[in-house]
């Protein structure tokens, strides 16, 4: 067809033209296409209508939804539909959508068509969020369901969008208002709140309150228990048996918790002390985080008037807040948190009860042992703790013996600190470059935009994702640690390797020494970083080392390897028996007793249990004999006596610190039976200054019972 015939063509859109057309196709093509001929019936009936109600907290209008309900059904009436099915939110916050069952209950009907159109009294009654808004919209268009305002009618996406800015911003605005609300209230020195425990408000005197005398009490009361040292819940159930009056009903440890951190009891008024961030996580889960603000955005008022307790007494009950928990002392060994599998690369810790058995066991297993978790077990052997920490001891002394052993563990720690700082630099500039690199794509893309005409959708999608990967290395660089030299040597005094073989002692838990003992242990722990532990086949032990003593006579390597083979001992039966046939090769001479006699207390050891006291020179012995020979002092056998009353004569010198001052006065003498041991035994230690006197005491009292208990029976007690 040629353009003339075209311009002079005219389309016929009349009723016998069309008729002609539709006789001319036939009846199948019209089926095919499913062309319809006329309305259905179901576009004739009359449309049905959903309403949603809401209001945010329980102290609104309690008939806000009959309201809300007959404004609704007028205009249903005006567009003429019919209401069949009416969801409501009663006290619901507008701001999520997890806490609203109702709201769900209505997406889900209109997704299986169950109405037309869905009318609110007003947009802020769907949501207080302009995603959710949107969101809401989107999700009935999809479902072809209309939504509807009493105020705007039908709405259209822009509509959605407006209301649903409005509705946020009102939201931002009803909290300052309520904010500055409050901050008005507290600057007249009034109460913006319920009345506490302890206060009732006056009558026609909004805010303002007076001290209940009936309640402030129980608040005293709660306050003098806390001084004297019980917990929340031991105050609420002493209240609780007391009856102590309450205007809740029952006394919890919650209740007695907020009484004492309610500064409102000394009269002082603060708020704002926290804020909540609120954030939905999923359609079910909304989560509240609560952070404390910084001292400078309180608010602060005071009223003399309101004071239920003095300074003095908030002091005294907040004073244990502020002490550590009594958990007690806990075990402090040598190479505490330092010892590691070889095999699995998990710590291993110490165990097997007395010091003389101690092992050293993977803790994979341990745990595999008590909670019987799931995990793969480490079949690596366990290894006995004395040789290993003698034979380290030895391996470290020697190393310090090394007439340049400080220098050259200086020079290892800077060698490696440069090492890690030069590390640390160069993933520091491979970030700032790759930070360098997003930052230009950032920055290019609205030209891009402009160039390929992308839409702000688009544009937005890219920015926000170069603005993310920019703050993911912005937190990759803060935590990368500035890494520099120290300028304070490693060791500022020189390191002393006897004092290490005089003073520390395989196995030995070092909890309650002396200043001068623990700062020996502090700086052996210093030199030792790392240490890795691995048994071959044939029993071999296998230490590497890693730390400033690895540096030592080993230039370029930061580790170094220790190898030794445990001596198999004899079980404790034939220790035993050896030890009974040997039993003079422990005796302190008496040319030397006589000597260290006068700086000990001369009173034997009483023990209720036993007729007879045990002279300290015989509990020496034992000790040093038990020591020498490896055999526990429950296995002497009664060679120095009784074996009970000789192991309670030693806890009692050890717990009051003697067989530290005889060991002392051992070693100053030189006395040849007790070189190279110690008779410090793994129990608790008296820390008091006096103890000495406190031992000679409790031995008097013990006295005194042993004599007591012999005169109901007739008998006398004989001095050792």
């Amino acid at each position: 067809m040629s353009v003339t015939m075209l311009q002079n063509a005219k389309f016929n859109a009349s009723a016998e033209t069309r008729e002609k057309i539709l006789e001319t196709l036939s009846p199948t093509w019209m089926k095919d296409k499913k062309v319809p001929t006329e309305l259905s019936s179901t576009q004739n009936r009359r449309r049905r209508a959903g309403v949603y109600m809401r209001f945010s907290t329980d102290n609104q209008d309690p008939y806000s939804f009959s309201r809300q309900k007959k404004v609704v059904e007028e205009y249903a009436s005006r567009i003429d539909v019919d209401v069949v099915e009416i969801f409501g939110d009663p006290a619901t916050s507008g701001a999520y959508t997890a806490n609203r069952p109702a709201y769900k209950a209505m997406i889900e009907a209109a997704r299986q068509e169950k109405f037309d159109l869905l009318i609110v009294e007003d947009g802020d009654r769907l949501a207080r969020r302009l995603h959710i808004t949107t969101e809401t919209f989107s999700k009935l268009a999809d479902s072809n369901v209309e939504l509807h305002s009493a105020r705007l009618g039908k709405w259209s996406l822009m509509h959605a969008a407006f209301v649903g800015m409005m509705s946020e911003e009102q939201r931002a605005r009803i909290y300052e208002l309520l904010r500055s609300g409050i901050i008005k209230i507290l600057n007249r020195g009034l109460w913006p709140g319920v009345a506490p425990i302890g206060f009732e408000k006056i009558p026609n005197e909004p805010g303002n309150m007076r001290i209940s005398l009936k309640y402030a009490a129980s608040v005293c009361r709660i306050f003098e228990l806390r001084i004297a040292g019980l917990g929340y819940y031991q105050i609420a159930d002493q209240l609780e048996r007391e009856g102590a009056p309450t205007p809740y009903g029952k006394w919890l440890g919650s209740t007695v918790r907020h009484i004492l951190f309610n500064p409102l009891y000394l009269g002082v008024l603060i708020f704002f002390r926290t804020s909540h961030k609120t954030k939905q996580k999923d359609d079910n889960t909304i989560e509240t985080t609560k952070r404390t603000r910084p001292a400078v955005e309180w608010q602060y008022a005071e009223r003399k008037d309101w004071e239920i307790i003095t300074p003095e007494v908030w002091r005294q009950a907040h004073a244990m807040d502020t002490e550590a928990p009594n958990v007690g002392p806990r075990s402090i060994y040598l190479l505490s948190k330092k010892v590691c599998c070889a095999a699995c690369g998990k710590r291993m810790h110490i165990g097997g009860g007395r010091q003389q058995h101690s092992m050293l066991r993977c803790s994979t297993d341990n745990k595999i042992k008590i909670s019987r978790l799931r995990l793969q077990a480490c079949k690596a052997p366990a290894v006995r703790l004395l040789p290993m920490e003698d034979e380290l001891i030895r391996f470290v002394c020697g190393k310090l013996n090394h007439p340049t052993a400080e220098k050259a563990m200086q020079d290892g720690y800077e060698a490696k600190v440069a090492k890690e700082a030069k590390v640390s630099n160069l993933e520091r500039a491979r970030l700032q470059k790759e930070k360098a690199k997003f930052h230009k794509r950032l920055d290019a893309t609205y030209d891009q935009a402009f160039n390929q005409g992308h839409t702000n959708s688009v544009l937005a999608e890219q920015r926000a994702g170069y603005c993310a990967r920019i703050d993911a290395i912005d937190e990759k660089l803060a935590s990368i640690p500035a890494v520099t030299v120290s300028k304070t040597p490693l060791f500022a005094t020189p390191v002393d390797a006897s004092s290490f073989l005089e003073q520390l002692v395989p196995g030995r838990n070092y909890r309650g020494c002396g200043a001068e003992l623990a700062q020996t242990v502090a700086t052996f722990q210093r030199l030792v970083d790392r240490i890795s532990i691995r048994t071959n086949e044939t029993g071999e032990v296998h230490i590497e080392i890693t730390g400033p003593i690895a540096h030592v006579g080993n230039s370029g390597s930061s580790s170094v390897s220790l190898s030794y083979t445990p001596v198999t001992t004899c079980n404790n039966k034939i220790r035993s028996a050896n030890l009974k046939s040997s039993r003079g090769a422990y005796d302190i001479p008496d040319s030397d007793w006589a000597r260290i006699a006068n700086k000990l207390p001369d009173d034997p050891i009483w023990i209720p249990a036993f007729d007879d006291p045990i002279p300290i020179k015989r509990v020496i012995e034992a000790v040093i004999a038990s020591k020498q020979s490896r055999v526990g002092i429950a296995n002497l056998k009664d060679s120095f006596g009784p074996v009970r009353q000789v192991w309670a004569a030693a806890r009692i010198l050890n717990y009051y610190g003697i067989l530290d001052i005889a060991e002392r006065h051992l070693t100053k003498n030189d006395v040849e039976v007790a070189r190279g041991i110690t008779l410090s035994l793994d129990s608790t230690r008296c820390m008091k200054k006096e103890a000495t006197e406190r031992h000679l005491t409790c031995n008097e009292r013990r006295r005194q019972q042993v004599i007591q208990r012999l005169a109901s029976v007739g008998l006398s007690a004989r001095a050792a």
